[in-house]
């Protein structure tokens, strides 16, 4: 559920790579919405459907990315990905970097060319997702 407060992103390609970076940068990249009342989704456009965005090479895409508090473990927080991988044979994977506002970065590959939902658990001072870059990887 967006409204006139809605992030603004400023989507941007450095050599192979892309990055995906809220204005202002502040305000982080997850919103909490209707649709995600135990987390947040990344929003843009006013829509939560990110596959016109984040791409790679093979048809390798993300649909939705959402965090949430991490349920028992050793881990607060969890980022889930809704996408899949390039296919074809040797075609490699696809790599999501996720950046929080404490410096530090959480790695996930796409590497099946099924959609799926994929997750990576971590800890943080400040969790607040400030940037994602996107890559293809080789095999």
């Amino acid at each position: 559920m967006a409204n006139d407060d809605s992030m603004k992103f400023v989507a941007y390609s450095r050599g192979e790579g892309k990055s995906l970076v809220p204005q202002p940068p502040e305000k982080g990249l997850f919103q909490s919405t209707a649709e995600a009342p135990s987390g947040a989704v990344v929003v843009l456009d006013n829509s939560t459907d990110l596959s016109k965005v984040i791409t790679g090479s093979g048809d390798a895409v993300v649909r939705e990315i959402s965090m949430v508090k991490a349920v028992g473990g050793i881990y607060a927080y969890q980022i889930n990905v809704m996408g899949k991988g390039p296919r074809g044979l040797f075609a490699g994977g696809m790599e999501l970097k996720f950046h929080d506002a404490s410096g530090d970065s959480y790695k996930l590959e796409l590497w099946s060319s099924s959609m799926a939902s994929h997750e990576v658990q971590f800890n943080s001072s400040d969790a607040h997702i400030v940037k994602i870059e996107w890559y293809n990887t080789s095999t």
